[in-house]
């Protein structure tokens, strides 16, 4: 069963107070539209989970009433993104970056995640004084909010809670355990609508258990969730208030083939991985290790790869444009400074971004080294032939979104290409064996395995 893949709703609803026209989206498209159209008249926040490459801005932004007022919160690498989508959309609204004030009828204000102020402990609402009911807020990879215990999503959330409706957008609603997607639920308003009896009956249906677990930095044992999983009848819920369609069932996209590509542990690094190897052991072998342990050994491994990596982008550079991904900046800067290309790593102000990806995607640039959190989100660079991983992230599935920059629609290439770096070391390959089976759960829990 696909999670969120079916509609329940009748095929093209109407909805009223709708823009002049739809010209220029695809069928599926118009429905997104007309289903987020039909919800915000019921004054009722939405989840708008397409997979990436199908389309989300375009829809969210056409599905805006006329004169409407709308606030924008999305990562800072995609500012300027939002403010021209929002141009060639909707030229009726007028675009701009949000300067602390609600959006005027007619406006479209554009901030970041980073940009939200400060909680007051005094009110209920984010921002204090004025009037958001009104607002339509469109919050751009809404998985960032999806940590309860996070300020950003206690932000987010009195957000949320002050304006009209609120529409969460991300191509990767489920990232890591079905604990994450509830949190998505709750700071979205969305979790007492699809699930009444709250976290107790979401927690039933996806058979979770919990454990104890000791925080050192509480100090204190605390219960947490194991995984669960998201059944026919969580699914059925979701479908209430979350819309998720895949690229694969609406796009042409080519095959992406994963090749590994083997890289030689110095010595030095050989003792680290053994040493902390014994720490790794204590927890399960089929699950990833708390952060610290798990930055500190990928760090090591990605700093030891910086050589390599140069090589590897110099000879696939040969025959495509490939973009070097990592989680790291020693191998980004390692990759930037050798082949004499500008990187995206976050540092680079937004003109200086869309100018290195304009460069990139008008072949000027034949190599576009990248973090994967900063150059996974939000950007469109399908010029690219090929990518190669260094390392990879925490989550399995932000090494995932990075690769559909480039595998996804408007790939001209027959075939797409990812080379993983991986070293002769049994704590590597069980990060690569982990990474798989996420990689595949993910298939087969937010994509029915198709």
């Amino acid at each position: 069963m696909t999670l969120l893949s079916r509609p329940t709703w009748p095929t093209r609803p109407t909805a009223p107070a709708a823009p002049p026209c739809l010209d220029g989206l695809r069928d599926y498209q118009c429905d997104g539209v007309a289903w987020l159209r039909s919800r915000l008249d019921r004054g009722l926040s939405s989840a708008l989970w397409d997979e990436m490459g199908l389309g989300k801005t375009a829809q969210s932004l056409r599905a805006l009433p006329l004169r409407a007022r709308c606030l924008v919160v999305c990562p800072a690498s995609v500012r300027g993104q939002w403010i021209a989508e929002t141009r060639r959309w909707r030229p009726d609204l007028r675009p701009a970056p949000h300067e602390g004030r609600p959006p005027m009828e007619g406006e479209v204000l554009v901030m970041s995640y980073d940009a939200l102020p400060d909680l007051d402990p005094r009110s209920p609402a984010l921002f204090v004084g004025e009037d958001w009911s009104q607002v339509v807020a469109i919050f751009d990879e809404a998985h960032r909010a999806s940590n309860a215990d996070a300020a950003r999503t206690r932000k987010v959330r009195r957000l949320v809670g002050q304006c009209r409706a609120a529409w969460a957008l991300t191509g990767t609603p489920l990232r890591g355990t079905a604990g994450e997607l509830w949190g998505l639920l709750v700071t979205f308003g969305l979790s007492r609508e699809a699930f009444p009896g709250g976290r107790d009956e979401y927690d039933r249906m996806c058979s979770t258990t919990y454990e104890e677990v000791y925080v050192r930095r509480l100090g204190r044992s605390i219960s947490k969730p194991r995984h669960g999983e998201i059944g026919p009848e969580v699914e059925e819920r979701l479908r209430a208030v979350a819309l998720r369609r895949l690229s694969k069932d609406h796009l042409d996209l080519p095959p992406v083939e994963w090749i590994d590509v083997p890289c030689e542990a110095p010595r030095d690094l050989r003792d680290y991985l053994d040493s902390v190897t014994p720490q790794w052991n204590r927890y399960d072998p089929d699950e990833l290790p708390p952060f610290e342990l798990y930055s500190a050994a990928t760090a090591a491994l990605a700093r030891s790869r910086c050589a390599a990596a140069v090589d590897l982008a110099r000879d696939v550079a040969r025959d495509r444009q490939v973009l070097v991904f990592s989680a790291h900046l020693d191998p980004i800067h390692a990759v930037s400074k050798a082949l004499r290309v500008p990187a995206i790593t976050g540092a680079e102000s937004d003109r200086e971004r869309q100018a290195t990806v304009a460069r990139f995607m008008g072949g000027k640039q034949r190599v576009l080294p990248a973090t994967i959190q900063v150059g996974g989100e939000g950007l469109n660079l399908q010029a690219a032939g090929a990518g190669i991983l260094v390392d990879q992230t925490f989550v399995p599935a932000e090494t995932e979104q990075a690769v559909r920059r480039f595998a996804r629609y408007g790939q001209k290439l027959d075939r797409v290409f990812v080379y993983r770096m991986v070293t002769d070391h049994p704590l590597d390959q069980r990060i690569c064996r982990i990474h798989d089976q996420k990689r595949r759960l993910a298939a087969q829990i937010v994509d029915g395995g198709r």
